[in-house]
């Protein structure tokens, strides 16, 4: 059997996350920061506290079917239960998770031989991303930042098709 392409994990693989969960309280901090300027008005620790709570439950509620919610759905959920009636598809939900991705991506930085490695490959294979992750907007802005994007045929995240793969 000849092998004709090659699936990568963007994370941990191609993309290195700085100091494990280092990103997630910053994060937080900028989305919640986004949310006061558009009239939201809940102090971060009553945010943050909601917030995970909500996080906690969609994980629980999705354990066995491996969906994966977009992450507008955790942000709406946490304004929901804090009173403000905002659906995932609301304009301040989407700006509230750009921010969170926004600074989600301060944290990220390629691996040293990632570029090196997919020169090699990309000639003789097709390429392909199949990750995790809630907020499937910030990976083109990944693949583009640390100049990965053309490498790859195609690129599946399980935010954008509510399904996690799952961990070999």
């Amino acid at each position: 059997m000849q092998i004709e392409a090659l699936l990568f994990d963007l994370f941990n693989t191609l993309v290195l996350l700085e100091n494990d969960d280092a990103f997630y309280m910053p994060s937080l901090k900028r989305l919640h920061d986004y949310l006061v300027k558009n009239e939201i008005h809940v102090s971060f620790e009553d945010f943050v506290r909601v917030y995970f709570e909500v996080r906690d439950k969609l994980y629980e509620e999705t354990s066995q079917s491996l969906e994966d919610p977009h992450f507008n759905i955790r942000v709406s959920r946490t304004l929901q239960n804090l009173g403000y009636k905002l659906e995932a598809s609301h304009p301040t939900v989407i700006g509230a998770t750009e921010a969170f991705c926004e600074e989600f991506m301060k944290y990220m930085r390629p691996d040293n031989d990632a570029v090196y490695v997919l020169e090699k490959l990309y000639k003789r294979y097709k390429l392909g991303i199949v990750s995790n992750l809630s907020i499937p907007e910030c990976v083109p802005r990944l693949l583009e930042k640390f100049g990965l994007g053309r490498f790859f045929d195609v690129v599946v995240i399980s935010g954008a098709i509510n399904r996690r793969k799952t961990q070999s």
